[in-house]
């Protein structure tokens, strides 16, 4: 059975303690439980998504995904995998256009020392 707030029977100091220490302890085990569920949900978001081949480092987007549109875990092959996806493809997509700036950049900056040299000689 769940553990539940008291409430003061009394004024009595003693009464107040006990009641006090019981209520900390209510909240302290309602804090274990809910960090318990937790876990246990991110292990479940984990498995789902390594059996549709994602890596574990998108297992805290995909719960803030599904807790804004309030996606259960019946739902992530149909609504989460498709969104990580996506944010998978864009992130590569960012990181082969900075390379490719980056290469330009570097490609120009060596052009520009080429194109000083040229004028000195």
């Amino acid at each position: 059975m769940a553990k539940r707030y008291r409430t003061l029977r009394s004024l009595d100091p003693a009464d107040i303690v006990m009641t006090s220490l019981h209520n900390s302890s209510v909240d302290s085990h309602r804090k274990k439980q809910k960090k318990i569920k937790a876990n246990e949900r991110w292990k479940a978001v984990c498995r789902r998504l390594e059996a549709a081949d994602i890596s574990e480092e998108w297992v805290d987007d995909a719960i803030k995904y599904m807790d804004r549109y309030g996606y259960t875990l019946n739902q992530i092959n149909t609504k989460v995998v498709p969104y990580l996806e996506d944010l998978i493809s864009e992130k590569s997509q960012k990181e082969k256009n900075e390379a490719l700036r980056a290469s330009l950049k570097n490609i120009s900056k060596q052009q520009a020392i080429n194109d000083r040299n040229i004028n000195y000689r």
